[in-house]
């Protein structure tokens, strides 16, 4: 595989698609329903870098701008995996 498929295993983008469903036919003919979990919830990434940042989310739905103004966004679970790609940006957990 090439190094591009490597790297999106890495980052964890293989079927982070929301609630991805499957059906497969066993041996004995029988069907069976695979459900994956469904995407993570919203998280906050704080931006590090000087200037700016622009970064498409995933299918390019969404595109998240990063800049002395704004340094903190709400990233929506499915955009997720992108912005731990990005060493600028910094995920904020929450305090237990």
């Amino acid at each position: 595989m090439s190094c591009c498929g490597q790297k999106r295993k890495a980052l964890g983008l293989e079927n982070s698609a929301a609630s991805l469903e499957q059906t497969r036919v066993t041996d004995d003919k029988s069907v069976v329903r695979v459900e994956s979990r469904s995407a993570p919830a919203a998280a906050r990434f704080r931006y590090t870098g000087a200037g700016s940042l622009v970064v498409d989310g995933l299918f390019a739905r969404n595109t998240y701008r990063f800049s002395a103004a704004a340094r903190e966004l709400m990233i929506l679970g499915e955009d997720i995996a992108i912005m731990r790609g990005h060493p600028e940006l910094i995920e904020l957990r929450k305090s237990a």
